[in-house]
């Protein structure tokens, strides 16, 4: 049987409306999503509209109020978040849902918990050791990670390891393909979206590899004019500007590392500035797994050189899932948590 579940999904970017998507095309009618996202979601999916959370002035004391540390969001008197909380939990007794996915908010998962609203968490890269995460995954009924166990850090504590079902990287099928031919660029630069300092790079680039061609691909807040620079803008898709044998410098944001993990590319990673170090984190992973090699203004002239022999990698297997497996892999584990806990419940009053 597949269990009825809802989906939270935050409204910063569109990676969290994205999951809950795949999410809608694998459990299908038995899947609602919550969101205050305007994201184009998928004709067949069910999703409960919510109001923001945003401050808009007429909240209580805005400057002075307590917050406790164990909400990252908890501004007092704003009475759209009291109408957004009715209306998940009706929306949730309405829809009769098993469990609900909380993708992020450690508020929602407070909300769920004190509801008596089975939940279970998603996690994200980056040290997530605050008391508000902690304490959000302690109350789950277990966690989800959009990325292989191999991707796991070595800080992470083991209770949190064992509470956590990989699903790895959530990619639709289809045949990823580096380009063989024109056009070649010596060295292709890939900015990420939430802001971007990998462009203070070209300047280097530029003084100690003159001849070489530069593409960078994403947005740029400020360019440099240059003739050896060609900036292509948002594209599409990444793969179809990537020549086999240039170089790659990317940010290390989710989406940008699944694209290179896909294309099998080894790159040189930028990491941005990003709450809880997500990609200071991913790098330090992706160096681990000779994947990528963590670059930086003072290392980018010997890491350029070092660059120039990659060798493309075929990715394992078992780093990927499909939305058609996803709905399987979550239900085994569900099963399998409840199963323990039953187990657990047994011995116990057996021993009494």
């Amino acid at each position: 049987m597949t269990h009825r579940i809802a989906y939270y999904a935050h409204s910063h970017g569109s990676g969290h409306s994205r999951y809950a998507s795949r999410f809608a095309d694998g459990y299908g009618s038995n899947c609602l999503i919550l969101t205050d996202s305007d994201y184009n979601f998928p004709d067949h999916a069910e999703v409960q509209q919510l109001p923001n959370e945003d401050l808009d002035g007429t909240e209580l004391m805005p400057n002075s109020y307590n917050k406790p540390s164990y909400l990252h969001h908890s501004p007092v008197g704003l009475s759209k978040i009291l109408k957004r909380n009715m209306y998940i939990l009706q929306a949730l007794q309405k829809f009769s849902i098993d469990f609900l996915i909380v993708d992020v908010s450690v508020e929602i998962a407070a909300l769920a918990r004190v509801s008596s609203v089975p939940y279970v968490y998603r996690r994200m890269p980056g040290n997530r050791s605050d008391l508000a995460h902690v304490e959000a995954y302690r109350g789950a009924l277990f966690l989800l990670a959009y990325y292989p166990r191999d991707f796991e850090s070595i800080d992470t504590p083991a209770w949190i390891v064992a509470k956590t079902c990989y699903l790895g990287f959530i990619n639709k099928p289809g045949i990823q393909s580096i380009q063989a031919v024109k056009p070649y660029y010596d060295i292709t630069i890939v900015t990420g979206f939430g802001g971007t300092t990998i462009t203070n790079l070209l300047p280097v680039l530029l003084n100690q590899y003159p001849d070489y061609s530069v593409q960078v691909l994403g947005p740029v807040e400020n360019s440099i004019q240059n003739e050896n620079v060609t900036y292509q803008g948002v594209v599409d898709r990444v793969e179809d500007f990537i020549h086999e044998k240039t170089i790659v410098i990317a940010s290390c944001g989710t989406n940008m590392v699944l694209k290179m993990i896909s294309l099998g590319k080894r790159f040189l990673a930028f990491p941005e500035e990003r709450p809880y170090l997500e990609q200071k984190t991913t790098a330090g992973i992706l160096e681990k797994l000779n994947i990528a090699q963590k670059v930086d203004v003072h290392n980018l002239n010997h890491l350029i050189k070092v660059a120039k022999t990659f060798q493309p990698y075929k990715t394992p297997e078992h780093y990927f899932t499909t939305v058609n497996k996803l709905t399987g892999q979550v239900e085994v584990f569900f099963k399998t948590v409840i199963n323990a806990s039953k187990e657990k419940e047994y011995e116990t009053n057996s021993r009494m």
